[in-house]
């Protein structure tokens, strides 16, 4: 988990570094926005909700808050995303399996 929140923590400094950019390539949707946003912007947001926790928090992760936010909303990217709403439909669905599945793969105590 520690190397996790180190990775978040340079992202959200490439995102508001002395250079605060709107996306990581600058103003305009690149790259590195569509590669890391599948993940972070769209599949996060519906697993946080799903499972009650918040990874990316307002007030640790900003930068990337906003520019999650910033990425949803853009029209093109709006037409390329699965359903929301069928998203969380499905993990809810299947939220006991998969928390079965994790615990399986703990090592034991």
């Amino acid at each position: 988990m520690a190397v996790a929140r180190e990775n978040l923590a340079i992202l959200e400094e490439q995102l508001r570094g002395k250079k605060k950019k709107r996306f990581f390539g600058g103003d305009s949707i690149g790259l590195v926005d569509t590669a890391g946003a599948g993940l972070f912007a769209h599949w996060l947001g519906v697993l946080e909700e799903v499972a009650g926790v918040r990874v990316l928090s307002d007030e640790e992760h900003p930068a990337l808050r906003r520019w999650a936010n910033e990425y949803l909303a853009d029209e093109a990217v709006k037409e390329c995303l699965p359903d929301r709403d069928q998203l969380v439909a499905h993990f809810s669905a299947n939220r006991d399996k998969c928390i079965s599945i994790a615990k399986s793969m703990l090592p034991p105590n």
